[in-house]
Formats: C-alpha cells, structure tokens, sequence
C-alpha cells in the first residue's frame, strides 16, 4: 500500500429548493381543502346538537300534556311544588342535567288546575329534562283561550353557542323548523328564536308559530329570513 491513502466519497445529496416548494405546495393544497371540511363537520354537529334537543324537548312536552292536560314552559333549579304561570319560559344553557325534587338541574313545569270539592286547587306539574353541552333552550306556552289555567299549545327553540343555525319546535305542528345565519356561529340565543327577530311570546296567539304563511315570518336568517320546515 506504501503511502497510498484511501479516498472514501460520500454522496450527500439533500432536498433542491425546487423539492422543498413542491411538498409545501402539496401540503397548502392538502390544508386548503381539508381545513373547510372539518370546519364543516364540526358545525354540523353543533347544529345536530341543537336539533336533538328541540326534539327531546318537543316529545317531552307532548308526554307533559299527556299526563296534566297541557304543554309546559322551561324553568330550572328544583322542581318544587308551587304552581307557574303561563308564558315566557326560562333559557336553559347547558350542560344542564335534568332536575328532580330534590337536584337542581333543568326541567319544564305547567300549572293545571284539580277540583276537590268545595275547593279549586292550582297545582304544577313538571317534568326534567337535560340540556346538551353549550346548548340554549327555552320552551314557552300559553293558556287555553277555554280555560286559563291550562295550556293548549306551546313553542320550543334551541341554538348551540357554536352553531349558525336555530331550531323551532311548535307543538301545533309536526314539523321542526329551522333559521340559519353564518353570523350566529359563537352568538348566544337571546331571544325566543333566532338571536334577531321572533321576540318572547309573539306568536304564540296563532296557530303554526314558525309556519311562513300563518305565523311570524322573519327570524333574521341570511339568505333565508323565514323559519323553513326541515
């Protein structure tokens, strides 16, 4: 070998600038489509939260005006046995379990009416029902124009605090409706509808509350102002 030396080569090759742009390129494709579709996803299930429990509500107050004669409105705290009056109805913000006599939590309440000779006594009926995480409901009835004492009808409506979109429940009708405005993502329910219009109690005199031709028709919905029936 004498003096020879041995050359090792070492080929250290890396990424080309080109190489680098191309992956991040694939990358900013990759997030510009993915990014929207999760954010869609996750708005559907803010919505789906609130639809579910409008519907909850709306079969709890049908299973209330099985058992008292009369649809009931929102209250929270204890169930306690003191009768309510008629009308507006508490807004329920969860996660909120559903409320016993003895553990605070979210229920629906009527005053119903029980004659015991010689008296007429005003008692209440209630029934708890929960509330899903960042959901906000309220349920409102109103009194029979036969008899005020009981409740012949009453409207639900729901909105998650993350969702653009609110649902209405009218025990006059069958159908679930819905108003949707992109600004409403992250804005509490304040009023008895959409975050805009359809102030507490103003339709509960008609019949089909949320219905376009014989309720209130503005909810303040964009495009689409008008509760539409799912």
């Amino acid at each position: 070998m004498g003096g020879k030396k041995m050359k090792i080569k070492m080929n250290k090759k890396g990424f080309t600038l080109i190489e680098l742009l191309i992956v991040i390129a694939i990358i900013a494709i990759l997030a510009a489509i993915a990014i929207p579709q999760f954010s869609a996803y996750r708005m559907r299930g803010f919505n789906a939260s609130a639809e579910s429990d409008a519907r909850n509500w709306k079969t709890t107050e049908e299973a209330g005006n099985s058992s008292y004669f009369s649809y009931l409105n929102s209250a929270n705290g204890v169930i306690l046995a003191a009768a309510p009056g008629m009308g507006n109805g508490a807004f329920n913000i969860g996660p909120m379990t559903a409320a016993t006599t003895a553990t605070s939590g979210s229920y629906l309440q009527t005053p119903f009416v029980t004659t015991r000779n010689p008296a007429v006594v005003t008692v209440m009926g209630a029934i708890g029902i929960g509330v899903g995480n960042n959901v906000t409901i309220t349920a409102d009835n109103a009194a029979a124009a036969t008899d005020p004492n009981v409740s012949d009808r009453a409207i639900v409506v729901s909105k998650h605090f993350e969702g653009d979109t609110a649902f209405g429940i009218d025990t006059d009708s069958t159908a679930i409706y819905w108003c949707r405005n992109a600004i409403w993502a992250k804005v509490a329910l304040t009023g008895n509808g959409a975050p805009a219009a359809f102030p507490a109690g103003a339709g509960l005199p008609l019949v089909d509350d949320f219905h376009p031709v014989a309720g209130p028709l503005a909810c303040g919905g964009a495009p689409i102002a008008t509760w539409t029936a799912l």
